[in-house]
């Protein structure tokens, strides 16, 4: 339903860009707010144009460039693509190592950690 928000990560690196261009915009934007009162009213209507302009800009990315996650109950419900490429996500964020075509070094890892303890895989998502 349109009223459940998704976690989503854009696997298409143009579409990803161009959201993630929209969105540096609308941060912009709304660290403009602060202006001047004078200027308020300028800078409240680009804030929210901006932030329409995200949106409009996540409404058009393709299903097929969508890996979705779903939290129910506790528990995750996500796309196939979704783990490996949040995992890459988090080893370029935690270790510095660049964003690149390879599975990373933390895929392995929890493919082996899941193979000896589920327990242990999930504490290393």
């Amino acid at each position: 339903p349109a009223w459940l928000k998704e976690t989503l990560i854009i696997t298409d690196p143009i579409e990803a860009a161009r959201v993630a261009e929209a969105a540096a915009a609308a941060k912009d934007a709304a660290a403009a707010k602060a202006a001047p009162p004078e200027e308020a009213d300028e800078a409240n209507a680009a804030a929210a144009a901006a932030k329409e302009a995200v949106k409009a800009a996540l409404d058009v990315v393709p299903e097929r460039s969508r890996d979705k996650e779903v939290w129910t109950c506790g528990a995750e419900i996500y796309d196939d693509a979704y783990v490996p490429f949040k995992l890459k996500e988090l080893e370029v964020k935690l270790c510095r190592s660049g964003m690149d075509a390879d599975k990373g070094k933390l895929l392995p890892i929890a493919s082996k950690s899941a193979a000896a303890d589920s327990h242990a895989a999930h504490a290393a998502i």
